[in-house]
């Protein structure tokens, strides 16, 4: 086949996952043509049938596609409506136009341009295909076109020892601590207080082995933590862009902690750490995006929780117990490495993109045994299986179902004002 992919700019998961994409498609004996802005994204290796074009903008490509050369179109896509004239332009091209395969990146249907001219839809993690079936009021039995190819993870570089004692030298960690990383862009939407609140929770109960380092917080949460509002113990890191120094960063940590204010559509920087082997705690999101209780078992590769007392149980538990985080972090590397494997999550799109049936059909089956249990996942957390270990469990949990359901309403209510504004044709969310 012959396949166009259009790749985003920036330093997101989207990005990543998108040259991850198309390098898997070239590997798998088709031709592919990457229409990218220039860096900093760019192909990890040269790959022979991986031609990479450069554009400014989406519609810089278009004319290369409207000439008839490529069989299929690869791009990705929010799910609700913007100004990105994608869809116009394929709607323009009529019978002309390659099959075009859409990765759903945060899992909402709320973009009817799509309609007509978007011939597959896939959903970046089985939580995200179930959030986007609950939004539209429908079951996930009753999506049509539609499939979960998640985000493609590699196996986690190898550092020596040494590497891993300069790095925590660097940072003021001894090697008896234990340091949890929180590694994500500064992006206000994807932080909170919530990971400083519970490290310094932990801390005042003289739990001196632990150390947090955030990676690029927001302006706003950097500010209060240089001027000691969530006590010692916290390190702070300017944004990094090489990808290997972040993988040495991830290897010098010993628990990944990561708790998004409104959660992952499929989440990147969770799964690469546990890729590196490291236990994960994060916390459920069931108002928002929810992907992360689908990389996570609680109990097993790491916590889930739904409030500041569950992580600082989850916290305790991995600081005090050495050969607890040696185990859930190998349990968390072979869990992500099978779930979000690199050659398979590549065929799931390339049998998209040449509609390939068979191969859909049997992942298809697996997302509807997931969403018969995802309500019940959703709430797996540690405050219920971990009970004694959390003070006032029973009415944690209920008070944090009650703020839930409060928080899915008005997302429901926002979900109708974005389907009215784009009716209007305005951008979705503004």
């Amino acid at each position: 086949m012959k396949i166009a992919c259009l790749i985003p700019g920036g330093l997101g998961g989207t990005q990543k996952a998108a040259w991850l994409y198309a390098e898997g498609l070239a590997n798998r004996g088709n031709d592919v043509v990457g229409f990218s802005p220039p860096r900093p994204s760019v192909p990890r290796l040269a790959i022979p049938r991986l031609r990479v074009e450069t554009i400014q903008q989406d519609s810089d490509a278009f004319c290369h596609i409207a000439d008839g050369k490529f069989d299929a179109l690869h791009t990705h896509m929010p799910g609700f409506y913007t100004k990105d004239p994608l869809h116009d332009f394929l709607r323009r091209l009529g019978p002309k136009r390659p099959r075009v395969v859409e990765t759903n990146v945060f899992g909402r249907l709320q973009d009817r341009r799509a309609d007509g001219v978007t011939d597959f839809r896939l959903f970046i993690s089985m939580t995200s295909a179930c959030q986007a079936a609950s939004r539209k009021w429908k079951t996930v039995r009753s999506l049509d076109h539609c499939n979960v190819a998640r985000y493609p993870v590699l196996p986690a570089p190898v550092f020596s020892q040494q590497a891993r004692s300069e790095i925590r030298k660097e940072l003021g960690v001894a090697e008896e601590e234990v340091l949890a990383l929180r590694l994500g862009r500064p992006d206000p939407a994807k932080w909170t207080n919530f990971e400083c609140l519970s490290t310094k929770s932990l801390l005042s109960g003289c739990h001196g082995r632990l150390k947090l380092l955030l990676i690029e917080p927001p302006k706003d949460l950097r500010g209060r933590v240089e001027q000691g509002e969530y006590g010692r113990g916290i390190i702070v890191r300017d944004l990094e862009r090489d990808p290997s120094t972040v993988a040495r960063l991830i290897d010098a940590c010993d628990v990944i902690f990561h708790a998004a204010r409104f959660g992952e559509s499929f989440g990147y920087a969770i799964a690469e750490g546990m890729a590196a082997g490291k236990p994960v705690i994060t916390r459920t999101t069931p108002y928002g995006d929810n992907a992360q209780i689908e990389l996570v078992e609680n109990g097993v590769s790491g916590f889930v929780c739904c409030s500041e007392e569950g992580a600082v149980a989850g916290l305790k538990c991995l600081v005090e117990n050495d050969e607890l985080r040696a185990s859930m972090g190998q349990s968390a590397k072979d869990r992500i490495l099978s779930l979000a494997d690199y050659q398979t999550e590549c065929q799931i799109l390339e049998a998209a993109l040449s509609h390939n049936t068979a191969v859909l059909s049997s992942r298809w089956k697996r997302v509807i045994e997931y969403s018969d249990a995802f309500k019940e996942r959703q709430w797996d957390v540690i405050e219920k299986t971990h009970a004694k270990r959390v003070p006032n469990a029973l009415s944690i949990l209920s008070r944090e179902r009650s703020y839930s359901r409060r928080q899915e309403l008005r997302k429901a209510l926002g979900g109708v004002r974005a389907e009215i504004r784009a009716l209007l044709g305005l951008p979705s969310y503004k």
